[in-house]
């Protein structure tokens, strides 16, 4: 089965936990359904150059997909690399 992609939550969710280093240290994060519309006042949905997860603050007349919340109980380890820092394989 292939995992979902998890997106960050931007706006504020009470159970929402990040560390300083940008890693999730709470459970909450977001993954996309199969919905594209627009959103409904408090609804989560993607959006951003780096898709994030917004939450509604009203009917929205543009349209994005539509975020689910979920519970985390592993984060995958995330590596960033420089693009000259790349390692040869």
């Amino acid at each position: 089965m292939k995992k979902p992609k998890l997106y960050k939550l931007i706006d504020y969710h009470p159970e929402r936990k990040w560390g300083s280093n940008g890693i999730v240290n709470g459970n909450v994060m977001a993954i996309g359904s199969k919905q594209f519309r627009c959103p409904k006042k408090g609804e989560w949905y993607l959006s951003g150059a780096i898709p994030g997860a917004y939450k509604a603050p009203n009917d929205l007349n543009t349209k994005y997909w539509i975020a689910t919340l979920v519970k985390i109980t592993e984060v995958t380890e995330i590596i960033e690399y420089k693009l000259e820092e790349i390692p040869n394989e």
